[in-house]
């Protein structure tokens, strides 16, 4: 993985088969992407190495190489992404990558460039002519090594003092003809060992079909989209608690409801669906829903049957698990609805009834009693195009604040017990 912050020197890697990306500096996202992708496969490793006893030499896994070009390019660009925490995850990547064979090659201008936190944990050093003596010094040569040295371009010292002269490729400095020469090899490397498969960091797409997804991974779970980490299927549990999903006029709150019903037909067979809707909803036209009830009078009925059913003191016989589907829920969020929502919430935990209720942002903050409050208790649920700045306090989580975030229909927050993934929700293929 080449990330180039300079002047675009790295572009010839691409012809390689085994590059995995190509980054440039101002690639801000793709390269936050890189860094959390690096700290998910070292984490990755570890563990299974921890578990399985061995070191990673004795294991089959591919060595990963980060090249880096310029790194106060890099801190420019990145140190305001995410609070510059990408910045400073740097150091921990680069000191716990090497004994799971993730290793970084940095090049920076200037001794100052690199921050002390960086430097203490790279391990081997080239340091090329530099504009000064102190400069050797403070990188680590010996005087000795340095005094009086005239250095051509590509020679310089190892940390202990050796000289070196750094090879070009093709026998020649010229870029074009180095450029031509990874092509070739390139080529050489494809045809000796085909395509090879490598992680890609490609962004999260605008629309993602459900019929690109993969079926649920268990049993009360539901694959609404695609998380961004691994650009994996994301899922909602129901296993324990209802979900809230949340999000202004148009950001896909429906839609995500559809999707998640449609998944949950799949995995949580012989379930019993409900739906409240007390204003036109995409999910009166399909057919995902044993009974439905239209307007907010019948939803105060059914609500009312609900919260009497749950209320019965036989508890003998546990019902079969029973999802409760709520559509623009800031129209049930008051008076004796809200109420009875509320009970079938509470009680719901412990007799096999689930809510999934969407509701319009500006509700779910406002609201301080009724089945919002309650349902916010679980602390999971969805948020679309959120304002990082307060509406990860819905659920109880610290959102990224990424200044180039971009949010478009379907694009948000999955959250559970604290964890926090980006995700963009499904639709089917006629929506």
């Amino acid at each position: 993985y080449a990330v180039d912050c300079a002047g675009g020197g790295l572009a010839p890697v691409q012809e390689l088969p085994h590059c995995g990306a190509y980054l440039l500096g101002d690639e801000t996202e793709r390269i936050g992407r890189l860094m959390q992708f690096l700290r998910a496969l070292i984490d990755r490793r570890r563990a299974s190495i921890s578990r399985g006893g061995a070191t990673f030499r004795e294991t089959v896994a591919p060595r990963v190489v980060v090249l880096l070009d310029n790194y106060s390019g890099f801190l420019a660009a990145m140190e305001k992404v995410d609070v510059g925490e990408h910045v400073d995850a740097l150091p921990r990547l680069i000191a716990d990558g090497p004994s799971v064979g993730v290793h970084f090659v940095l090049t920076a201008d200037r001794r100052g460039a690199v921050p002390s936190a960086v430097s203490a944990v790279v391990r081997t050093r080239v340091v090329l002519r530099m504009a000064d003596d102190d400069e050797y010094r403070h990188a680590g040569v010996s005087r000795e090594a340095f005094r009086g040295a005239r250095l051509p371009p590509g020679r310089g010292f190892l940390g202990d003092g050796l000289e070196v002269q750094c090879a070009v490729l093709g026998g020649s400095g010229d870029a074009d003809g180095q450029a031509q020469v990874l092509a070739a090899s390139g080529a050489i490397l494809k045809l000796r060992f085909g395509e090879v498969p490598i992680p890609s960091l490609r962004l999260l797409p605008s629309r993602v079909e459900v019929a690109d997804l993969t079926p649920p991974s268990a049993p009360l779970r539901a694959v609404i989209g695609l998380a961004d980490a691994d650009a994996g299927s994301a899922e909602m549990d129901i296993s324990e608690d209802g979900q809230l999903v949340v999000g202004p006029p148009h950001s896909g709150r429906s839609t995500a409801l559809l999707t998640a019903v449609s998944s949950l037909r799949q995995s949580a067979s012989g379930a019993r669906f409900i739906l409240l809707a007390p204003r036109r909803s995409p999910l009166l036209d399909v057919q995902l829903f044993d009974e439905v009830a239209r307007g907010a009078t019948e939803c105060g009925k059914l609500s009312a049957k609900l919260e009497e059913f749950l209320s019965a003191e036989d508890r003998s016989m546990e019902p079969q698990l029973t999802v409760v589907v709520v559509d623009d829920g800031e129209e049930l969020a008051d008076g004796s609805t809200g109420m009875r929502l509320e009970s079938v919430v509470r009680q719901g935990r412990d007799r096999s009834v689930r809510l999934i209720g969407a509701v319009e942002t500006r509700t779910a903050h406002r609201a301080y009693t009724g089945w919002l409050p309650e349902l916010r208790k679980a602390r999971q649920g969805l948020l679309l195009q959120p304002d990082p700045e307060i509406d990860g306090d819905l659920l109880g989580v610290r959102l990224p604040r990424r200044g180039n975030r971009i949010f478009p229909v379907g694009r948000g927050f999955l959250v559970r017990r604290g964890v926090v993934v980006l995700v963009q929700v499904a639709v089917a293929a006629a929506t």
